[in-house]
């Protein structure tokens, strides 16, 4: 998705397939596609190697938004500083909510709210006609 929330492609996968596998065969296909493209933003399932493989593929710079508290090597602090408590309960994550956004548009489809697709093809050919309806309806001036 771009930053505003529109999809760039489609790929879609096995269940137990993990983010990082997963994305790169949608990456190869399509970054010569995206010149202009500078930054990627990746939740914490995309772990650091397929970070170091998306720069050294495609020059792109890549942050990997976590929650506050959520590092994987801890908290550094000074020894005489205290460590504030991870906050509890929601927390808006940065650019999270373009993604969740964009999933919150797609589910409005019956279609794609539900698994009756028999191939992954016809699934990605649904996602594209939603958001072809959802682009044309918002030149309409529609939401």
């Amino acid at each position: 998705m771009d930053t505003l929330g529109l999809v760039l492609a489609v790929s879609l996968s096995t269940a137990d397939c993990a983010d990082g596998p997963g994305a790169k065969p949608l990456i190869e296909g399509v970054w010569k596609q995206l010149p202009r493209m500078k930054k990627v933003w990746v939740d914490s399932g995309y772990k650091e190697g397929f970070a170091q493989w998306l720069t050294a593929t495609t020059g792109w710079e890549i942050e990997i938004v976590r929650r506050p508290g959520d590092g994987e090597h801890g908290v550094w602090v000074e020894a005489n500083q205290r460590v504030a408590p991870a906050p509890r309960g929601f927390q808006v994550m940065p650019r999270r909510w373009v993604v969740e956004r964009t999933l919150a548009w797609l589910c409005r489809y019956r279609r794609l709210s539900k698994d009756y697709e028999g191939t992954t093809a016809s699934a990605a050919a649904w996602i594209w006609i939603a958001m072809s309806r959802l682009l044309l309806h918002r030149f309409d001036g529609e939401t």
